[in-house]
């Protein structure tokens, strides 16, 4: 997903210059988890046991840097198990784990969600999002450059 070179050639089939308008991303956010566990624990070869963490910060800053927006739909239903889970990497987002990825990106990024309502992330509306998260089981939001021109979704 983030190889230059296969990146670059994709850009050149489709002539494209720099990147592309959006990137989407339905429900595999949570697949691209780091290989480091987040339990503190004696882990197994296996790893079946093992919960790995998501740095939101190098996953959107490369995410960002082959689309001027990311538009992600994901499942949240952290009372049920991941069918496809992988090496353990595939378990849903926690509510915290959200919070603390939208903590971030409302930071540095422009936030906006489309389901389950529309709504601008601000620092004042982060206190909404365990209300908001505790009722849907997904979500739809996508993430710009604070400066991007707006574009239609």
């Amino acid at each position: 997903m983030f190889n230059k070179e296969t990146f670059d050639k994709i850009l050149e089939q489709e002539k494209i210059r720099g990147k592309f308008g959006f990137i989407l991303v339905s429900k595999t956010l949570h697949h691209l988890r780091t290989k480091e566990c987040i339990e503190e624990h004696e882990c197994r070869e296996d790893e079946e046991c093992c919960k790995y963490g998501f740095d939101g910060q190098y996953i959107f800053e490369k995410l960002l840097s082959l689309g001027n927006r990311v538009i992600v739909y994901e499942t949240f239903c952290p009372q049920e198990e991941d069918d496809d889970k992988v090496r353990g990497r595939g378990e849903y987002f926690t509510t915290k784990e959200w919070k603390d990825i939208f903590k971030y990106l409302s930071k540095k990024y422009r936030v906006e969600f489309i389901e389950p309502q529309k709504l601008h992330l601000t620092k004042e509306k982060m206190k909404e999002l365990d209300s908001i998260l505790r009722q849907v089981d997904h979500i739809c939001f996508y993430v710009e450059e604070k400066h991007s021109a707006n574009v239609r979704v």
